[in-house]
């Protein structure tokens, strides 16, 4: 495989973990907003303080799903760009080497 499809591999990876990304959170702010609406409509029909409690109560343990959610989320993509990224950084300290190498000959010819 070239350098140039092995770029290209790359990027269609970063762009997948994009976009299965972008659609999980907003599967999961269509949720949360469904979720507002149905807890508006009943906290509307509930007269109790115990009842109007329990919905709160529902509101923020959805709240903290979320959160949870967005930090696991997070955790999975950074793990596989992570994955991702260590053979390029490998690759471009071999490549910084050998252009140091070849400045260093280039200096000594110039030098000559």
């Amino acid at each position: 495989m070239s350098a140039q499809e092995e770029g290209s591999e790359r990027r269609s990876f970063a762009e997948l973990l994009r976009q299965v990304w972008l659609t999980a959170l907003g599967s999961v702010s269509n949720a949360e907003s469904e979720l507002h609406k149905a807890t508006t409509r009943l906290t509307e029909r509930l007269s109790g303080n115990k009842e109007v409690a329990l919905v709160a109560e529902l509101v923020a343990r959805a709240k903290k799903n979320r959160q949870a959610l967005e930090q696991h989320i997070d955790g999975a993509v950074r793990a596989a760009t992570q994955k991702w990224r260590a053979p390029i950084e490998r690759e471009l300290e071999g490549l910084r080497a050998r252009l140091d190498a070849v400045e260093k000959k280039i200096n000594r010819n110039s030098k000559s």
